[in-house]
């Protein structure tokens, strides 16, 4: 069934719905961003670049990522919100969805006054064939509206006083610190022989931020607490090495500054690092020569 009949149902014919007066006012431009934080960061690089078409942007972003994205310095009508159920209806917007959820869905039900476009198509505004992705299916947006993106290049400000902060978090010794972000579905039998690797090479102090295991044969191996992304990202600046084989978190801390190692099977689009379990001779020589160039 398809998004119009399950707002209307199928025996009511629906009100023809005014694209142009929407477009024509450009009250809000309402956007639901994804899961992927690096796919999210390149939408926000490219809608700072709508502000003057739009009297108000507003981003819905999930709560491990919010206090992350509200730090970039940004206009003041530039804003973000975490959604929950109790939001009240959006009318008389553009609302672009990428988040795959079925609470957004129940909800985007209730915007009828609204020019909905959605990553599923399942909208009253749509482009076939289906966009691959949502930077894609925006570019597609402001092209049939013929609107002019410039696209910015954002940075996220860190002090001093943050990292200071942050590096007495670790062990205070001679030695380097590497933070592990790795998720619970990694191999545990791999995430050992890394950890190996890296204490009989490097001596490294380790830091375990998602997945842990049992290590009691070796020292100096820590789980280390990240409340949210921003968190996360103030240990990958104060530590000496950040490695995680969470692709999105790789590009996003590699576009913005930090020498990122991406454990994976396959290549990124971007300049982050990235190492398979085959590659561990590779990866040593690699880390030998950042701790010897920092």
């Amino acid at each position: 069934m398809g998004f119009l009949s399950r707002i209307f149902g199928k025996n009511k014919k629906p009100k023809p719905h005014n694209f142009s007066r929407i477009m024509r006012n450009r009250d809000k431009l309402v956007i639901f961003l994804a899961k992927d934080h690096f796919e999210n960061f390149n939408i926000l690089n490219n809608v700072v670049g709508l502000q003057k078409e739009f009297k108000e942007i507003i981003f819905f972003i999930d709560q491990f990522a919010f206090n992350l994205f509200t730090r970039f310095a940004l206009e003041n009508k530039i804003k973000f919100r975490v959604f929950d159920k109790e939001q009240p209806i959006i009318n008389e917007a553009v609302i672009m969805n990428f988040a795959d959820e079925r609470a957004v869905y129940s909800f985007l039900k209730r915007c009828n006054d609204s020019t909905i476009i959605d990553i599923n198509n399942e909208s009253n505004m749509q482009f076939l064939p289906a966009a691959k992705n949502s930077l894609e299916l925006f570019e597609r947006f402001c092209e049939f509206y013929s609107l002019k993106v410039t696209k910015q290049n954002l940075k996220l400000p860190i002090s001093n006083q943050e990292i200071v902060a942050t590096k007495q978090r670790f062990v205070q010794n001679r030695f380097p610190n590497f933070v592990l972000e790795i998720s619970e579905n990694y191999s545990t039998r791999n995430l050992e022989g890394l950890i190996k690797m890296y204490k009989q090479n490097f001596s490294a102090n380790l830091y375990l931020s998602d997945k842990m295991i049992n290590t009691k044969d070796l020292i100096n191996i820590d789980p280390i607490k990240r409340k949210d992304l921003y968190e996360l990202f103030l240990l990958a600046s104060s530590a000496d090495l950040f490695i995680t084989d969470k692709t999105d978190i790789a590009d996003l801390f590699a576009v913005l500054g930090k020498t990122v190692i991406l454990l994976t099977e396959k290549k990124s689009e971007t300049d982050v690092k990235c190492f398979s379990t085959k590659d561990l001779f590779l990866m040593k020589d690699f880390i030998a020569q950042h701790l010897k160039n920092n």
